[in-house]
């Protein structure tokens, strides 16, 4: 059974801003009697300290990707539920925890959600996306990086609940629909809604906000072309 433990980063050291605030307030309410654990550059192993990527991610300042590397590190040692600081939870976890798989993760578009991951110690999916992280110090957003380590472990992107995996679709812990272009988002939670990611996008590089940017890399995923080049470069 995944443990009933929460696992989260602050690793810049920066105050916490209001919505951060609201958010931890939320799992204060809403997950009684779980066991909390917030990883900061203070108390992290030496092993983790002392790895290529990490090191190259909080030389460049790149706080999210160096979370990315903890918050699977967490998992893969002690199991648990790991969340991001702009997650607000709106109900309790146990109902999916009871299921008794060994990992539970949301789809979010055509990726899987990194900011809510439950899984248990050393958990073979978890190994694959540690893995890819260990293995190349690149800015691949951790949803892009958790489907290449599915994609290698050869299911399909639709809504599976099984022994070793429970894959559930976008309202369980993404029903905010963020429209970058736009900048605003919609926001459409239903009975099943456990949590709604905020999307602070602190990982997002500048030059990727660029507007020609978004387009062309929009017309290349629909063409098939991203998905080839992450393959051949890790795009």
């Amino acid at each position: 059974m995944i443990p009933e433990k929460v696992h989260y980063c602050w690793l810049s050291g920066s105050e916490y801003d209001l919505k951060t605030k609201k958010c931890l307030e939320s799992w204060k309410k809403n997950l009684k009697n779980y066991d909390f654990f917030l990883w900061t550059m203070q108390n992290l192993p030496i092993e983790v300290i002392n790895s290529e990527s990490f090191q190259y991610f909080v030389r460049k300042k790149l706080w999210a990707f160096a979370a990315d590397y903890v918050r699977i590190w967490a998992l893969k040692e002690f199991g648990g539920i790991y969340l991001d600081m702009d997650v607000e939870v709106l109900k309790d976890f146990r109902p999916l925890l009871e299921k008794e798989t060994s990992l539970i993760i949301g789809i979010e578009g055509t990726n899987i959600g990194g900011h809510f991951i439950a899984a248990i110690p050393n958990n073979i999916f978890i190994d694959k996306v540690f893995t890819i992280l260990k293995s190349k110090t690149n800015l691949m957003p951790l949803p892009v990086v958790m489907r290449q380590a599915f994609d290698e472990w050869g299911e399909k992107l639709i809504p599976i609940e099984k022994e070793d995996l429970l894959l559930l679709p976008a309202e369980y812990f993404n029903p905010f629909l963020w429209d970058e272009e736009k900048k605003s988002g919609e926001l459409k939670t239903t009975k099943n809604t456990y949590c709604i990611h905020w999307y602070r996008g602190s990982w997002i590089p500048r030059y990727k906000k660029n507007f020609l940017y978004k387009k062309l890399v929009f017309f290349l995923d629909k063409m098939g072309i991203i998905s080839i080049l992450r393959k051949i470069r890790g795009f």
